[in-house]
């Protein structure tokens, strides 16, 4: 699953004992567009209800200021795209069982 939104290489390349990395787009997401495009990308029959509430109503981006630096990184993948990824992969791992 990993391997769709961060690339290991990074970690085994840098001594990251006792540091925190956000690795994320950069780019601010509700919990509701995650669970939509999870719905969208599903083989299986789901029904996304979120009830009411103030469920992370700011929708702030991680900063992924640190993992550039520090690391090189640079987001591959748009969320749409690492979650179509992420179900292609888990299909695929479903099939081979």
């Amino acid at each position: 699953m990993l391997r769709f939104f961060i690339d290991l290489r990074l970690a085994l390349e840098h001594d990251l004992r006792h540091k925190t990395f956000n690795i994320a787009t950069g780019i601010p997401n509700s919990v509701g567009k995650v669970a939509k495009l999870a719905q969208k990308y599903s083989r299986f029959p789901v029904t996304v209800e979120l009830g009411p509430g103030e469920l992370m109503q700011r929708c702030e981006a991680l900063d992924i200021s640190r993992a550039r630096e520090e690391l090189g990184f640079d987001p591959r993948y748009s969320l749409e795209e690492g979650i179509q990824r992420y179900a292609d992969w888990l299909e695929k791992e479903l099939k081979a069982r």
